[in-house]
């Protein structure tokens, strides 16, 4: 209904692009209500498309029942884990759960940092004191950007990247923490690595994304696929892209790993997404 509006009327076309957009946004997300309506209307009417696209976006982000006046709502803490990847991911979580208001946000990355080196930071070692200290409802993990490269046996010998031993001996250490954050009573959610601008390092991606995911598969928990998040209409990846508000932005950086602040909300929206049923236990205890 919003294809062809009036091409005469400049503020009515804004206004119905708007609504357009931001309605996909709120449908998407299943967050129509009442308040919602409501909210929306007068940020519509006022024809400020960012106000308004940015309301709909922080309801990607909010509880499936908000909680009214007067209820209580439990704040649950999100201890994020892992390497620089994660770091960014913390911060657009952060920017989410303030939006959502149920949700805590504990940045424990370490950049720089994965399962290939314990020289370097000893994840399977130091991850059960790093939850004890947090006593996280829900740890989120993003490792592997830093792993395309040999592991050290004990023996002093070094295993190739992708060879059977090197599998074998990741997927241990992987199993590990999987089991740490299982152990502790948090709820574990592992993010995948999303595809890189060049074909080597996406391919070497895929392969830590495999044991991951069958790690969490086998040991319980919620493996988030973002490989196509951010990507061309091909599958492709992409540089520049929709943001949560609607506009064209660029949403990685030059080494076209990482991601933008832009591109990080967008992996954050898809994280707290897969949490609804979390949220919804929140406003009802």
């Amino acid at each position: 209904m919003f294809a062809q509006p009036c091409g005469t009327d400049a503020h009515r076309c804004k206004r119905l692009y708007a609504a357009r957009d931001g309605i996909a946004i709120i449908l998407k997300f299943q967050r129509f209500d009442e308040t919602t309506c409501a909210v929306a209307g007068k940020l519509y009417l006022s024809t400020e498309r960012r106000a308004f696209l940015g309301f709909c976006a922080a309801l990607a982000t909010r509880p499936l029942h908000a909680a009214v006046a007067g209820d209580p709502v439990k704040t649950r803490t999100i201890e994020v884990l892992g390497d620089s990847q994660a770091q960014g991911l913390a911060a657009g979580l952060h920017r989410a759960a303030r939006a959502a208001r149920w949700a805590h946000v504990l940045n424990d990355a370490k950049p720089g940092t994965g399962l290939v080196a314990p020289s370097i930071f000893d994840w399977p070692g130091s991850l059960p004191g790093l939850l004890k200290s947090a006593h996280p409802d829900i740890a989120v993990l993003m490792f592997g950007a830093n792993d395309c490269m040999s592991i050290r046996l004990p023996t002093g010998h070094a295993v190739a990247f992708g060879t059977g031993t090197w599998t074998e001996t990741y997927r241990a250490r992987a199993t590990t923490i999987a089991r740490a954050v299982k152990a502790s009573g948090a709820r574990l959610i592992w993010v995948g690595n999303p595809i890189a601008r060049d074909a080597t390092y996406s391919h070497n991606m895929q392969v830590v994304n495999a044991i991951f995911a069958d790690v969490v598969s086998r040991e319980g928990g919620t493996f988030i696929d973002t490989w196509l998040t951010v990507s061309d209409g091909a599958g492709n990846y992409a540089g520049y892209g929709r943001s949560l508000a609607g506009a064209t932005e660029r949403l990685r950086l030059d080494d076209g790993i990482h991601f933008t602040p832009s591109g990080y909300d967008i992996i954050a929206a898809r994280v707290m997404s897969n949490l609804q049923d979390t949220q919804l236990a929140s406003t009802q205890k």
